[in-house]
């Protein structure tokens, strides 16, 4: 098995992948150091000596550019080498576009308009069709686990047109909220797993995942013994990608900048800011999505809970009960040195 994961920004920017084609026994009994790991700014100055040469894009400042195949050139050639010397790989690609600022490929279009956009995104395409068809090149397609996603919702501007105008640029679909909120505009993405020899027919799935699953679920199909392993906020998805479950086994939790969620399959409870009051939603797939978390639909809140029905003051008591257990348990995260 190989992992690809590929993660995205503002609207739908990455990717990974992983070991195809070398048997999970042989990928466990190896143990060594990643193969020319280098330093961010390492990696900013190579995108600055590569960017301008690269075929198809024109930069005036690295990374600020659209550089999806600039960044797909570099994967895959980590890709190529790691299959030539039969080495597993796996490979996180964090694509910049579609990030502000917008920049058009060409250099025809004005930065952040809706043809930057629309040109970014087709760069994106081409770059992710790069990766796959390499994969397939390779002979390891079917045997490579390949992961994309986003990392949130549509990014908020204050000279966008309102939600419902149909020429928006960045959409969420009605979700409430948007980049940087915890409702569901800001952190519901979509999901797309590839792995042709386990799922062998396309379907879908209502059950919320995040990305902290990646790790638990890749540590199961590998069959990897960790005794040292510390608390992990992820599950494994495995029973889930094999059809055997239909429900999350733990919540998943959000905090930023003062905001908090608490997702437990079809119930999310959620504060939108340090001093506002939690609210209690049933955020089933099947909902109207401008409805999804409209406050008048809220089965509680912090306000009205005590004059609620039994059942939603229970669930309203055990959610903010998880959660705050959830909170506490990961202080000593929080405390410990290095980067976050």
């Amino acid at each position: 098995m190989r992992l690809l994961v590929r993660f995205a920004s503002t609207t739908t920017r990455s990717m990974a992948l992983g070991t195809g084609g070398i048997p999970a026994a042989r990928l466990r009994s190896r143990a060594r150091p990643a193969r020319d790991a280098v330093t961010p700014d390492e990696l900013n100055r190579l995108f600055e000596a590569r960017v301008e040469s690269a075929s198809g894009i024109r930069s005036s400042g690295g990374t600020d550019a659209d550089d999806s195949r600039l960044i797909a050139r570099e994967a895959i050639d980590f890709m190529q080498r790691s299959v030539t010397d039969g080495e597993p790989f796996f490979v996180v690609i964090w694509f910049h576009s579609p990030h502000m600022p917008l920049v058009d490929p060409e250099a025809i279009t004005p930065e952040n308009s809706a043809d930057a956009l629309k040109d970014g995104i087709e760069n994106l395409d081409s770059a992710v069709g790069m990766v796959r068809q390499t994969l397939r090149e390779l002979g390891v397609r079917d045997n490579t686990m390949v992961w994309f996603t986003s990392d949130n919702g549509p990014e908020n501007r204050v000279d966008t047109p309102d939600e419902a105008n149909p020429n928006r640029s960045f959409r969420t679909g009605r979700l409430r909220g948007r980049k940087r909120s915890l409702f569901e505009g800001g952190i519901r993405v979509p999901g797309l797993l590839e792995w042709p020899a386990v799922v062998s027919a396309p379907s879908t799935t209502s059950v919320p995942c995040v990305t902290s699953d990646y790790y638990p679920t890749i540590v199961d199909y590998l069959g990897l013994d960790l005794p040292a392993q510390k608390p992990l906020d992820g599950v494994s998805l495995r029973p889930l990608i094999e059809g055997r479950v239909d429900r999350r086994e733990r919540p998943i939790g959000f905090e930023f900048a003062g905001r908090a969620a608490w997702v437990d399959n079809e119930f999310k409870l959620v504060r939108d800011g340090r001093n506002a009051p939690w609210e209690l939603f049933h955020i089933s797939a099947d909902s109207e999505p401008a409805l999804l978390e409209a406050p008048e639909r809220a089965l509680a809140t912090s306000e009205n809970v005590d004059r609620q029905p039994e059942e939603w003051r229970a669930r309203f008591a055990e959610m903010l009960r998880d959660f705050e257990n959830w909170e506490q348990a990961i202080q000593p995260s929080r405390d410990e040195p290095g980067p976050r």
